[in-house]
């Protein structure tokens, strides 16, 4: 049955950093968005498509960690594939190069995040995802409020722009934030950090189907393509994945 952890206050300014890298993606997400239309997806490809390398690069830097060949090898057509899936939706125009730097920016302040979270996780600073969540989301507010504070002080005129914000849209936006965070920290509580960042890479592709079912998109072939190659790149992941652990068994940092 799930408790609510009581926590110290030096545990809490162990969380502050992971508070901090999920203010700092968010931001740096929805900046890049005001640089270019959400359609033109040279920003999102970079962003999910480069997910699962910064996760690779940052855990050899920080944890020395290192994989089997085939791993890596499978990285490549899950980047290629919803690069491809993506890149075919898109109305490819000039790319703003502030929102490329912020989205790739964002995507590494995601793996960080990952990885961090994974770390207070596997080390029992934080018992359970859903307390790291609660607790996390909490510090959120403390962190967001000087950016807050800072935005409302750069407004020119702060009570006609109250008066234009659409208060459903961003209910019902906070709504969905709050289950795809849940479902995230739920789901990186039993995996591991690349297979984490895989999976949120994948996410590029139902965003395309979506788009085809919903709107009534037609499906190119290239954007096709690109989803079979994705797939079949998470099939070798994961075979690769399951020869690793029967050759060497779990590590503390194994996939």
């Amino acid at each position: 049955m799930w408790f609510l952890q009581p926590m110290k206050l030096s545990s809490l300014l162990r969380l502050l950093p992971l508070s901090v890298l999920a203010i700092a993606s968010k931001l740096l997400t929805y900046w890049s968005y005001s640089r270019v239309p959400v359609a033109v997806t040279h920003t999102q490809v970079c962003s999910q498509a480069s997910t699962p390398l910064f996760n690779v690069m940052l855990a050899f830097v920080v944890y020395r960690t290192s994989h089997a060949t085939p791993i890596y090898v499978s990285l490549v057509p899950i980047v290629v594939g919803v690069a491809m899936a993506s890149l075919s939706e898109a109305q490819i125009n000039e790319v703003a190069t502030a929102g490329l730097i912020c989205a790739v920016a964002s995507s590494m302040s995601g793996v960080m995040q990952s990885m961090y979270a994974k770390y207070l996780l596997r080390h029992g600073v934080i018992v359970d995802s859903v307390n790291l969540h609660f607790y996390s989301g909490l510090l959120c507010i403390l962190v967001n409020s000087p950016v807050l504070m800072w935005n409302q002080a750069m407004l020119p005129d702060q009570y006609e722009y109250i008066n234009l914000i659409p208060y459903t849209l961003i209910f019902v936006c906070s709504i969905c934030q709050f289950v795809s965070s849940l479902a995230s920290i739920l789901l990186l509580g039993h995996v591991a950090e690349l297979t984490y960042s895989i999976m949120s890479t994948l996410k590029r592709v139902v965003i395309v189907v979506s788009a085809v079912v919903y709107f009534g998109n037609a499906m190119t072939l290239t954007s096709g393509v690109g989803m079979a190659v994705a797939l079949g790149g998470v099939g070798m992941y994961q075979h690769a994945k399951l020869t690793q652990t029967k050759a060497v068994g779990h590590s503390p940092h194994s996939l």
